[in-house]
C-alpha cells in the first residue's frame, strides 16, 4: 500500500484503487455471511420501501446483523485514508488521535438489470483539505461490464455544480466515463461528490460489494444507527467504535441533557 498515492488520487482523481485487499477465502466468508442474512423474506420487506425503481441486490445496516461487518472498516490502513480526509481537526471532544467521521451506511450490494444513471452522493463540494464524505466498496466477486461494475468520471468531484443548474445531482452526461472492472479482493475509495453509476448486469451472477459511506461528523446519517443497533451489539463494542457509529455525535434531547452535539467517550450510556 502507498499511503501518499492513494491520498494523491482520491485529492486528484476523486478515487483510489486497493489492490488484492481482502484474500479469497475472506471474499468467500463475506460472501457467505451476506447470504445468511439476505434471505426471501428480507427482500420481499425491501421491495415494499423502493422508490427508485433501480432493481439491484440490497442489503442494509450490516452493522445490526452481524459485527463481523464492522472489521472492514476499522482496517488500520483503510482508518489511517479515512482520518486524514474526514477528521475534524477542530472537534473539541476529539479522543486522542481517534477517529471524529461518522458512518452512514454500511450496505452490501449487487448490480440489477437495470443502468444505474451518473448521480453524485454530495449536495455541497468537498475540497482538498476538506472532505465531506467518502464512500468505500469491498468487491467479493471478479467485477466487470458484462456483470455491472461501477463507473465514475475521474476528477468529476472537483466540480462546482450549484442548486438550480441542470443536473445538479442526476442524469448529467459526460463524455470521460471510465469502468471500473476489478478483482475479487480489491476495494475502491472514492469521494461522495464524484460522479458515478453502475452498468447493468447482463448475466445470472450476484457480484456482491460491500459498501461503506463515511462523513465529517455533523452530517446526518443514512439510517439512525444508534436508535437501531441492539444493546448485545452496543456491550461489545469499543468506544472508538461506538464513536464511528455515531454514539459521539447524537443531538441530545434537550439543553439539560447536553449542550453539545458531541460527546466525549465518558458521557457515552452504559446501556441503549
Amino acid at each position: 500500500m502507498n499511503f501518499d498515492q492513494d491520498i494523491k488520487n482520491l485529492n486528484y482523481y476523486g478515487y483510489t484503487i486497493l489492490k488484492n485487499f481482502l484474500k479469497k477465502d475472506e471474499c468467500q466468508y463475506y460472501i457467505e455471511l451476506i447470504e445468511k442474512y439476505a434471505n426471501e423474506d428480507y427482500g420481499k420487506k425491501l421491495e415494499e420501501k423502493i422508490t427508485t425503481g433501480w432493481d439491484g441486490g440490497w442489503m442494509h445496516n450490516l452493522q445490526n446483523k452481524d459485527l463481523e461487518f464492522l472489521k472492514l472498516i476499522t482496517n488500520e490502513y483503510l482508518e489511517k485514508i479515512f482520518k486524514h480526509k474526514l477528521n475534524d481537526k477542530f472537534y473539541r471532544s476529539q479522543e486522542g488521535e481517534d477517529p471524529n467521521y461518522i458512518l452512514q451506511l454500511l450496505s452490501a450490494r449487487s448490480s440489477g438489470k437495470q443502468y444505474l444513471d451518473l448521480h453524485t452522493d454530495m449536495r455541497s463540494k468537498s475540497t482538498y483539505d476538506s472532505t465531506l464524505g467518502l464512500t468505500a466498496l469491498w468487491y467479493l466477486t471478479d467485477t466487470n461490464k458484462e456483470n455491472g461494475c461501477t463507473f465514475l468520471v475521474p476528477g468529476s468531484h472537483n466540480l462546482n455544480l450549484k442548486e438550480g443548474e441542470n443536473s445538479y445531482i442526476t442524469d448529467r452526461d459526460f463524455k470521460n466515463v471510465l469502468p471500473i472492472e476489478v478483482e475479487a479482493g480489491d476495494v475502491i475509495i472514492f469521494d461522495q461528490g464524484i460522479w458515478h453509476g453502475a452498468f447493468e448486469n447482463k448475466t445470472s451472477q450476484k457480484p456482491w460489494r460491500l459498501m461503506a459511506g463515511l462523513s465529517r461528523w455533523w452530517i446526518k446519517q443514512s439510517f439512525d444507527i444508534p436508535a437501531s443497533l441492539p444493546d448485545n451489539f452496543y456491550q461489545k463494542l469499543s468506544n472508538k467504535e461506538k464513536s464511528i457509529l455515531g454514539f459521539c455525535s447524537m443531538p441530545p434531547k434537550d439543553e439539560f441533557e447536553r449542550l453539545s452535539m458531541s460527546c466525549k467517550y465518558i458521557d457515552l450510556k452504559k446501556e441503549i
